[in-house]
C-alpha cells in the first residue's frame, strides 16, 4: 500500500507544478490608471540606460528577470496618454505583484 501512496503523491506533485508554475527568478508588476484603476495594456517598460525592455500584457501585467534588481537598475515606464515613471527595481518586492499607478497626461 505504501508504494501506491508514494506513486500517487509524486504524480500529484508533478501535476501541481505543471498547473501552478513557479515564478521564481522574476519580479512581477501590474500597471493601472491611477484614478480609475483600469488596466494599462501595452506600456513600454525599459531598463534605464540599457537596450533591454518589454511591453506590458493586455491586463497591464509584466515580469522582469530578478537579475536586474541585483544590478540596482531603474525601470522606465511609458505609455501614450500617461506620464512617464521611473522606479528603482530595488523598491519592488519579489514575493508579490507590485501595482504601479500611471497618471494621465493633462492636456
Amino acid at each position: 500500500m505504501s508504494g501506491a501512496f508514494l506513486r500517487i503523491t509524486i504524480t500529484l506533485l508533478l501535476f501541481t507544478s505543471l498547473i501552478f508554475p513557479q515564478e521564481s527568478g522574476f519580479i512581477r508588476g501590474k500597471l493601472l490608471e491611477a484614478q480609475t484603476k483600469e488596466d494599462v495594456p501595452f506600456a513600454a517598460i525599459r531598463i534605464k540606460g540599457k537596450a533591454v525592455g518589454l511591453i506590458s500584457n493586455q491586463d497591464g501585467g509584466f515580469r522582469i528577470p530578478q537579475k536586474f534588481k541585483e544590478l540596482g537598475d531603474i525601470l522606465t515606464i511609458s505609455c501614450m496618454g500617461y506620464q512617464r515613471r521611473e522606479i528603482p527595481i530595488q523598491s519592488l518586492p519579489e514575493e508579490s505583484i507590485t501595482v504601479i499607478g500611471l497618471q494621465p497626461v493633462q492636456i
